[in-house]
């Protein structure tokens, strides 16, 4: 696999990289170390250190060369061990619970890590988190009858300068349409005022995928953000509580270059019919 920095799938945020990192040391996930040359060498992700940005990974016991495995003896691992410091870089792919990852590691060295053999390296700047689709998704008939409504997080005493800004750009946004929306008009204020909403384009038992239409939005719609008790109502006007983390985003191209759209992959966390 190679690594597509525009994919919506690649994340960049620094905490969320580490998070996910300590997910795969946590469950003790075998990683394939690409060297090139159809060398493809198994390994585990065993610590991380924050303050130091590293990784660190176990000493290479097995290799995979063009379909074939096999034990590796010590001159071999050797070998291997030694090309694997050599390469500029060395992408490392594995699976987690239907998820694809993949990240680049650079500045390898052999260490000893616990009295064994092992290999540090840079904590990665990207790291590919994809959400292989588990579950057909169907498509809404009109994206306009049906919706979903999540509520934004009102700013606080510890919240930045930037998230303040942000949310008061989202919230003239809200107030500007909110006469349209016939649902919510009857609403007070206080109820509707930092309420967004987005057209759902389809559904599955795992997740969701809504337009976002304002580019004021996309502050509060970034991967792995995550939002409880949101409302998405059915085309047959039906409810139905979720809480959502944003999985993907996608800009979709529009004939009307002036016109902003994209398109927002979500994943319930939980359920609730109401």
């Amino acid at each position: 696999m190679t690594m597509n920095k525009n994919d919506s799938s690649t994340l960049h945020d620094r905490k969320l990289i580490i998070s996910k990192l300590l997910t795969l040391v946590n469950n003790k996930c075998v990683l394939s170390a690409d060297l090139g040359e159809k060398d493809n060498l198994s390994t585990n992700l065993i610590a991380i250190d924050e303050k130091a940005n590293t990784l660190t990974i176990s000493s290479i016991v097995v290799i995979d060369h063009d379909g074939e495995t096999s034990i590796l003896n010590f001159d071999a691992t050797e070998q291997f061990n030694q090309k694997m410091t050599s390469q500029p870089y060395v992408e490392f792919n594995t699976f987690f619970r239907d998820t694809q990852v993949s990240f680049i590691g650079v500045n390898i060295k052999k260490i000893i890590h616990e009295s064994s053999n092992a290999f540090v390296m840079d904590i990665p700047n990207s790291l590919y988190w994809h959400n292989r689709r588990k579950y057909f998704r169907k498509k809404i008939p009109s994206t306009h009858s049906s919706f979903c409504e999540i509520r934004l997080p009102k700013p606080t005493q510890n919240s930045t300068a930037e998230y303040k800004q942000k949310y008061t750009t989202a919230i003239d946004v809200i107030k500007n349409t909110v006469t349209k929306r016939e649902s919510l008009s009857a609403m007070p204020d206080d109820d509707i005022s930092n309420l967004i909403r987005l057209n759902l384009y389809d559904v599955s038992l795992s997740g969701c995928s809504m337009f976002n239409r304002n580019q004021e939005f996309c502050y509060f719609l970034t991967i792995g953000t995550v939002y409880e008790n949101c409302i998405i109502v059915m085309p047959d006007r039906s409810e139905i509580k979720v809480s959502l983390e944003v999985m993907t985003n996608l800009n979709v191209e529009l004939e009307e270059v002036t016109d902003f759209i994209e398109l927002i992959g979500m994943k319930f966390l939980s359920i609730k019919r109401e």
